[in-house]
């Protein structure tokens, strides 16, 4: 039975339901532009733009309120506001380049490079850099190249790879525990941006006999050097040209336990080399590919071609030579 308290509060309800409807849903919105269900929007300037009637063959351009009662002819289109090749759209925004000027065409490339557009001459082949295009006037067989375009051979230039070959790094002051197989003795600091040996923190890896460490994680004992960087190391099997990628998933830091490449003295035949108890010879194992990222967050490989002076002064070995590549820019393909 409905009584009229009852009543009331469903009547209550309703008006109450009506009224969040009403607020919700107003088919009567205002565009920026003030005109009532307009297609006129704010673009990120926060300037209202206009959609207007574009004549492909003519390049009149009509701007509209709305949409309504507007036709179409064969030679015209409808550009929406923040339609993509509406040049008035965000066209008021100004911003500084990384050449420092205002609306400039400047960008900066993979490598960290500002590159500049320029207007080339396919005649002369001469090339004249440019901040911006205002103003610029072409004159018969010239080309504006912007910065990243496919043509430009300015763009990433700086990101060129490093290849080379380092010949018998001497490694060889260390000794081994014939009981356990570890090692001690001094690291030796390796830079692959200067291809050569530091004493300073800003090294890649660092080699101790067969112990290869990174300049990234925690040293495992308290021979090793502190880590100051970001290094990391994976190995990989395959021919060293057709390594040619970077996995960066793979990528591994020594820790307080371990180094990420295992450091036994070759004896496991699981890491870069293999012992032959033997001749009591290290060989680098065939098809092992040591992929770096070094203490700076750039990339190179290794391959690691013999383990001894050519005058075998130490019959531990200890003498590095290895074909690497380096990839200056910090991209991921070699």
């Amino acid at each position: 039975m409905v009584t009229k308290n009852n009543f009331l509060l469903i009547l209550i309800s309703i008006i109450s339901l009506i009224s969040c409807i009403k607020e919700t849903v107003d088919p009567f919105l205002e565009d920026c532009n003030g005109i009532v269900n307009g297609t006129s929007l704010l673009d990120d300037c926060d300037v209202c733009q206009q959609a207007y009637v574009y004549n492909t063959i003519t390049h009149e351009v009509d701007f509209i309120n709305d949409t309504n009662g507007i036709s179409i002819g064969g030679d015209e289109v409808l550009v929406l506001p923040n339609n993509s090749i509406s040049p008035y759209w965000n066209s008021s925004c100004s911003y500084t380049d990384c050449n420092g000027i205002v609306n400039g065409t400047s960008l900066m490339d993979s490598c960290g490079v500002c590159q500049q557009a320029y207007v080339y001459n396919t005649i002369t082949h001469e090339v004249n850099f440019i901040n911006d295009t205002t103003d610029i006037s072409l004159d018969g067989g010239e080309i504006i190249i912007l910065p990243d375009n496919p043509q430009n051979s300015y763009w990433n230039n700086a990101c060129l790879s490093i290849s080379g070959t380092i010949n018998e790094l001497n490694a060889s002051d260390y000794i081994v525990n014939p009981i356990c197989g570890t090692l001690s003795g001094e690291f030796i600091k390796f830079s692959f941006e200067s291809a050569d040996t530091l004493i300073s923190d800003n090294w890649d890896i660092a080699f101790r006999g067969t112990s290869i460490i990174v300049n990234g994680g925690e040293a495992s004992d308290a021979s090793q050097p502190v880590r100051t960087g970001n290094a990391a190391v994976y190995i990989i099997d395959g021919a060293f040209d057709d390594i040619t990628s970077v996995d960066t998933n793979l990528l591994v830091q020594d820790n307080s336990d371990a180094t990420a490449i295992i450091d036994d003295f070759g004896f496991t035949g699981l890491g870069w080399c293999s012992y032959n108890q033997i001749s009591h010879v290290i060989s680098p194992i065939p098809g092992k590919v040591l992929v770096f990222r070094t203490h700076d967050n750039k990339y190179a490989k290794i391959e690691i071609l013999n383990f001894y002076h050519s005058e075998i002064t130490n019959p531990y070995g200890g003498y590095y030579t290895f074909n690497y590549v380096y990839l200056q820019g910090g991209q991921l393909e070699f």
